[in-house]
C-alpha cells in the first residue's frame, strides 16, 4: 500500500476502493449491487490489516453521495474505534496525530445529516490523445507555501491502462521534472528527464510513470491546463505502473514526488529502466 499523507485518500487502498464504488454507480448500477461488487473486488482485505481503509473509504463516499448503508456505516464506526493508527501505521514515524484527526472529522461526518441522494454522471478517464503534452499551473491553496505556486509543470499523456476488471481505460501519464515560471515550448520538453511518480526506495526499478483518474467531472483542472501540441516526449523504461493519483490531489501528489527527487540522480539501466541507488 502506497500512502503519501494523513489525509483520507492519501494512499492508494483508499483511493482505489472510493474509486471503483463511483465507476460502478456512474455505470448505473443500484447502491446495492455497487456495494456488493465493491466488496467482492476488494474482498482480500476483508480480515486483513488494510479492512480498515475499506470501511473508511466506502462510508465516507457513500455519505458524500447520499447512500451511506447502515452496515457500511458501522463498519468504519467500528475501526475508528478501534485506535485504527495503530493497527494501520505502526510505524512511529507516521503523523498519528493528524491521522487521528481525519478519523474524529470522519467519525463526525458519518453522525451528521447525510446528504440528499446525488445523481451519478458517467465520467471520462481518457481524454487526451497519445503523446499529448499539457503545462498545468500550481494554484491551489496547499502549494501557496511552495516554490510551485503559479509555475507550470509538463504532463504528457504516454499510454492507457485498464481502470479495473471492467476495462475501464484511464490514461498514463508522466511528468517533466522542472518548474517553469510560464508556459514553456514544446519542443523544450526532451532538455528536461522525467519526474519518478514513485517514493524513495532503494535498488528497485522506479515507476516512471502513474494512471490519473477522476472521480467527480468538477476535479478536472480544465482551466488550469494549457495544451501545447503532440509531441514524442523523452524516452523510458519501466515497469508498469500500477500506481494511480488522482485530479483532486494532483497538487498534493506531484508536490511529494517533486521534493523526495529533487537534485537526486537517478540513472537508466542497460535496458532501459531506471533505478536510484544510494
Amino acid at each position: 500500500m502506497g500512502v503519501w499523507g494523513s489525509k483520507l485518500y492519501a494512499n492508494d487502498t483508499t483511493c482505489d476502493v472510493r474509486d471503483t464504488y463511483l465507476d460502478f454507480l456512474q455505470d448505473q448500477l443500484s447502491n446495492q449491487e455497487s456495494y456488493e461488487k465493491t466488496l467482492d473486488k476488494y474482498i482480500e482485505y476483508i480480515g486483513d490489516e488494510e479492512e480498515p481503509l475499506f470501511w473508511f473509504a466506502l462510508a465516507e463516499t457513500q455519505w458524500k453521495v447520499g447512500r451511506l448503508m447502515p452496515e457500511v456505516k458501522e463498519n468504519a464506526l467500528y475501526w475508528i474505534e478501534k485506535s485504527a493508527d495503530k493497527i494501520l501505521f505502526p510505524d512511529s514515524s507516521f503523523n498519528s496525530v493528524a491521522w487521528n484527526k481525519t478519523l474524529l472529522n470522519l467519525k463526525n461526518k458519518l453522525n451528521s445529516a447525510m446528504r440528499s441522494e446525488k445523481r451519478m454522471e458517467k465520467l471520462e478517464l481518457n481524454p487526451w490523445k497519445l503523446n499529448d503534452v499539457y503545462a498545468y499551473q500550481f494554484h491551489k491553496d496547499e502549494s501557496k507555501d511552495t516554490e510551485m505556486y503559479k509555475k507550470y509543470i509538463l504532463i504528457q499523456k504516454i499510454g492507457e491502462h485498464p481502470y479495473y476488471e471492467k476495462q475501464k481505460i484511464r490514461m498514463q501519464i508522466h511528468f517533466i521534472d522542472h518548474m517553469f515560471n510560464e508556459i514553456p515550448k514544446l519542443e523544450n520538453i526532451n532538455n528536461y528527464r522525467i519526474l519518478p511518480s514513485d517514493s524513495l526506495e532503494f535498488n528497485r526499478p522506479l515507476q516512471m510513470h502513474t494512471g490519473i483518474s477522476l472521480v467527480k467531472n468538477t476535479h478536472y483542472p480544465e482551466k488550469h491546463l494549457t495544451y501545447l501540441g503532440n509531441i514524442q516526449g523523452p524516452p523510458h523504461k519501466s515497469i508498469i505502473a500500477h500506481n494511480c493519483i488522482d485530479w483532486q490531489n494532483i497538487e498534493e501528489q506531484i508536490k511529494i514526488f517533486f521534493f523526495v527527487w529533487k537534485q537526486r540522480v537517478y540513472e537508466s539501466t542497460k535496458d532501459g529502466i531506471y533505478r536510484y541507488n544510494r
